[in-house]
């Protein structure tokens, strides 16, 4: 139905445009005849209902509005045809030399600079043109109405879902999608340069970029020069390259925000630093669900639907074709040169959630986990290790086309736990606001709690109840609930060992207890098992993952993995963020819950336990292309700075 009105509203568009070609040619051919002039002069203002409604005239409210947030203003910013060139607060035709603003709209919006444009410009508008005028504005407000009486009336539109890149690339209509959303990126690239206090620049790849982090004067994450003399201090300068840029290479340039209210905008992801949790989650669900609106307006597609890297399968851990193809707008060269050549995959252990996913007793221990599991494992991986440029930095991460596929998969990762979890109940940290602009440039401040259920934002995961790689025991119920202390949670020492200074490679550490200690893992209720690592020191980025597994003396080959540790914005700037400097020496202490891993190796008669610590690149070979040397497939040996003087406080088994 829809369509019908806007193929009216194009008609009357076009009576507008023919009334006014025939006005302006008469007018012409008096003032030729004036001139003695003959000449017929260019034009060409015959336009299609496509470059119509591409034009800056048409901005329709779709259907699905009433699920974009309450008010006629919020179902007029989610309009997905509107122009850049256009403000949401005018139908905007300009066309040679005639420019018309077709009157403010009624939704009390604000004027911006396109609108204080418009009105400074003198405008000669006919009579026969204002009547037009009409005649349009009415089609307009009909089209418009429409669809909002069918959002009131109750009956919800199909939900858009956002795919695994496989099944996003697939089918009858995967060469299509992928099209939108390279068109979608290349456009928004195009806007890099737009003027720097414009609607086009609000819109542009780099705004968006910059929203997550920039580096400039200002910003928390600091300067280039700040970031190269870091780079410098580390002995890491080999990587100087992704920063500062190469020969026919780009590098990243130092970012000033264009006013005030940007300064608002940009820079504003949450990290969480030593000791405190921010609303990570939140934040980036956020802003994906505004970026998804500019893809859409950007692709000219109103279907376009982030895709997901489905990492957590581990059939899925190579880096997805199409971002290795250097022709592509997905591509960046600041990646790991194994993953974008396809010598190299993510290693499946380090994009494992099946643990906080299956013992984690809330919300905040399940976030906390991921980010600094998971989130951070992929980052470091793909930007060949942290603190290197691109995705291995936070302030410039989001450069990175497969960020978003990355943070999409995050968001899936949340929505696997709230599926898990339908009745827990949000924590004060859902009242917490942010700001972000939408697809029109408009600066919009929200809550988090109205982005917790996705339905509403219009969007659903096809997979979010099967997202183990495989079947797992749950916690059981004498678990104690909550973020207390391991302390108290699992007072009982089994045993444990203190001061350890990792190698270089490899540690492996033995921790000692009376034989039968561990027989209450056998039955159906095992006895939950922690790992606990108190004070994982490090005085710098470590330049490498920690590994960690578990084995038997007797039997090391049947080790089972528990965990990656990584450093992914730990020794960041991000000075202003919650007051905190990250810099000097910092300690972390985690806990892992290994009662899975124990029943695996068979402990119960066991009076000893080895804990492997690995420095590792969290890359694995490809088997994907075995005519490729086998010695260019395997990823370079990872290995600490020794300058990071990392070590652990104690290794702790509690039960």
């Amino acid at each position: 139905m829809l369509r019908l009105y806007r193929h009216i509203y194009c008609a009357f568009g076009r009576v507008v445009l023919s009334k006014h070609t025939a006005l302006r040619d008469q007018n012409a051919q008096r003032v030729r005849r004036r001139s003695g002039t003959t000449q017929e002069p260019k034009r060409d203002y015959r336009k299609s209902i496509d470059e119509l409604e591409s034009s800056a005239l048409f901005c329709f409210v779709p259907k699905n509005a009433h699920q974009m947030g309450a008010g006629s203003e919020s179902m007029y910013q989610n309009s997905a045809g509107c122009s850049a060139m256009a403000s949401p607060k005018f139908v905007v035709l300009d066309r040679g030399h005639m420019s018309i603003a077709f009157l403010k709209h009624s939704f009390g919006l604000p004027t911006d600079q396109l609108g204080r444009e418009m009105r400074s410009r003198k405008l000669t508008v006919t009579r026969i043109l204002l009547r037009a005028t009409r005649v349009v504005l009415s089609a307009a407000a009909f089209a418009l109405v429409i669809p909002i009486a069918y959002a009131q009336s109750g009956n919800s539109p199909a939900l858009h879902t956002r795919m695994r890149w496989q099944d996003f690339i697939s089918g009858p209509e995967g060469n299509k999608r992928l099209a939108s959303l390279q068109k979608a990126i290349a456009k928004m690239r195009s806007l890099d340069n737009s003027p720097p206090d414009s609607v086009n620049f609000r819109l542009s790849w780099k705004y968006w970029a910059n929203i997550h982090g920039y580096l400039g004067q200002g910003s928390k994450f600091g300067t280039v020069a700040y970031q190269t003399d870091r780079l410098n201090r580390l002995q890491m300068s080999q990587f100087l390259p992704y920063l500062v840029g190469a020969t026919g290479k780009p590098g990243i340039q130092d970012q000033t925000p264009p006013d005030d209210g940007t300064k608002d905008v940009w820079a504003t992801c949450v990290h969480s630093p030593q000791g405190k949790q921010l609303n990570v989650f939140g934040w980036h669900r956020m802003y994906f669900y505004y970026f998804e609106r500019v893809l859409r307006w950007a692709a000219n597609d109103p279907t376009l639907t982030l895709p997901y890297w489905d990492y957590t399968n581990p059939a899925e851990t190579a880096l997805p074709d199409a971002f290795q193809d250097t022709g592509s707008p997905l591509y960046d060269w600041r990646r790991s040169e194994a993953l974008n050549e396809g010598l190299a995959i993510l290693n499946p252990q380090i994009t494992d959630i099946d643990s906080p996913l299956s013992t984690d007793t809330n919300f905040l221990q399940y976030e906390g986990d991921i980010e600094s599991g998971v989130h951070g494992n992929v980052h470091c991986s793909v930007g060949q290790t942290c603190p290197i440029a691109i995705m291995g930095l936070v302030g410039v991460a989001a450069n990175d086309p497969i960020f978003y596929e990355h943070h999409a998969n995050i968001d899936r990762i949340w929505s696997c736990w709230q599926n898990a979890h339908p009745h827990e109940t949000p924590g004060d940290w859902q009242n917490e606001q942010f700001t972000f602009v939408d697809e029109t440039g408009t600066k919009i401040t929200r809550p988090v709690r109205d982005f917790l259920d996705t339905k509403t934002l219009g969007y659903v995961y096809d997979n979010e109840s099967n997202c183990m790689q495989v079947a797992t025991l749950q916690a059981t119920a004498n678990e104690t609930p909550g973020l207390l202390p391991a302390e108290q949670a699992f007072p009982n020492i089994l045993g444990s060992v203190k001061s350890i200074g990792l190698k270089p490679t490899t540690t492996s550490v033995d921790i000692s207890f009376p034989k039968g200690t561990l027989h209450g893992l056998t039955g159906s209720t095992p006895t939950p098992t922690k790992l606990l690592l108190r004070d994982v020191s490090s005085k710098s980025d470590p330049a490498a993952l920690l590994g960690v597994f578990v084995e038997r003396k007797d039997l090391p080959q049947n080790r089972q993995y528990v965990g990656t540790i990584n450093w992914f914005g730990v020794f960041d700037a991000m000075q202003g963020m919650e007051g905190e400097k990250h810099d000097g020496q910092i300690s972390r202490t985690f806990q892992y819950d290994i009662t899975r891993q124990l029943r695996r190796l068979e402990l119960k008669n066991a009076k000893e336990l080895t804990v492997v610590f690995e420095a590792t690149s969290g890359l694995a070979p490809s088997k994907k292309k075995p005519s490729r040397e086998r010695a260019l497939a395997a990823p370079s040996a990872a290995t600490f700075r020794a300058d990071a003087a990392l070590t652990i406080g104690a290794v702790e088994l509690r039960q």
